[in-house]
């Protein structure tokens, strides 16, 4: 309502300085400078809430979800309120020291700002409704509920690559301590047999840990009316974040140990094939089609979008039997789908899960 108040004071406002100054001050002029002020209170107010966000690692955009806004939506509306009051010491000046053309610039950048305000709610608004609802998955049974533990997961999440809008999230799930110890006493494939490790590892690792992850971060993208895209992020982002990175010749006895992703949520510490494997693991439970991608001394995943557009553009992927899969770094915190390091110079290979 602060957009429609503030065009009304501001129209009203123009048309009074307006005839006030029509002797020698013509209205035209006024536009031109418009512009320039305009633009400058946008850009900077949008700069700060970009940045500032940027800086609180998430907190200003979870403070903005909070009571059912935006970072951008908050900038704009800081915007307006600016230009409302410099536009009130405009009318000031213009009645008392005689510089009408001075406030009808501001008068005329407060109605400009309220109509962009305005415009971009009503986009934004727009924008979450076409959001279809996610369909719900089913929680896991556990076998032995006295040999299972809640445990708490907080991570990063980027919501908008575009904008960088960041928020911490927080996730409580169940690890079934007898998977985990079923799962830690299997010997492990060699980097020779890395072919079979999507099999192995992935799909052939599914249970009842990762299986209620998954339907937590389903829940959370519900509540949260995310798209299945944003869902996907959130996904990877929980392994990117919420999962220590550390070699394997540091938390275990051996050069290479890929963790089944049981293992990974027990631990909460894992390297590249690590995280990975329980990013595609939990993207399988929330009904995406993934793959391994294997690179020289690294392993990273892909997954296919079914044509649904990504924010920031251009992005890497491979060829897999017909389909279009998109690179997945699972060890670079914040990484969106589609982004891929400087350093990457061979193409990846697919790994089937």
């Amino acid at each position: 309502m602060l957009q429609w108040y503030s065009l009304i004071y501001a129209v009203v406002s123009v048309v009074v300085l307006w005839v006030k100054a029509a002797d020698d001050r013509p209205l035209l002029p006024v536009f031109g400078y418009l512009l320039g002020a305009y633009i400058a209170l946008a850009l900077l107010w949008l700069a700060l809430a970009r940045y500032i966000d940027a800086f609180t690692d998430g907190m200003a955009s979870q403070f903005a979800r909070n009571v059912n806004d935006s970072v951008r939506a908050r900038g704009l509306r800081e915007a307006d309120l600016t230009a409302a009051s410099l536009a009130g010491v405009g009318v000031a000046l213009g009645f008392v020291g005689g510089l009408p053309e001075y406030a009808t610039v501001l008068c005329a950048a407060l109605c400009a700002s309220a109509l962009v305000c305005a415009a971009v709610m009503t986009r934004q608004e727009e924008d979450e409704s076409e959001v279809e609802p996610l369909p719900t998955i089913p929680q896991p049974d556990f076998n032995d509920p006295e040999r299972t533990e809640m445990r708490q997961y907080d991570w990063v999440f980027t919501t908008n690559p575009v904008w960088d809008e960041r928020e911490r999230v927080f996730c409580e799930a169940a690890l079934d301590l007898v998977e985990y110890e079923e799962r830690r006493a299997l010997p492990r494939l060699t980097v020779a047999d890395i072919e079979r490790w999507g099999i192995e590892y992935v799909r052939k690792g599914r249970g009842p840990s990762p299986a209620d992850l998954a339907y937590r971060l389903r829940e959370m993208s519900r509540s949260r009316n995310l798209s299945r895209l944003q869902e996907a992020v959130l996904a990877l982002s929980f392994a990117q974040g919420a999962i220590e990175y550390a070699y394997d010749k540091d938390t275990t006895a051996l050069s290479e140990y890929p963790r089944y992703p049981v293992e990974s949520l027990g631990d909460t510490v894992g390297d590249c094939e690590d995280k990975a494997i329980l990013a595609a693991c939990l993207l399988m439970y929330l009904e995406r089609d993934v793959v391994l991608l294997d690179l020289p001394g690294h392993v990273a995943l892909g997954i296919a979008l079914d044509d649904m557009p990504l924010p920031h553009g251009q992005a890497t992927s491979v060829q897999h039997q017909g389909r279009t899969y998109y690179f997945c770094e699972a060890t670079a915190e914040g990484a969106w789908i589609g982004w891929a390091p400087s350093s990457l110079s061979a193409t990846p290979r697919p790994l089937p899960v």
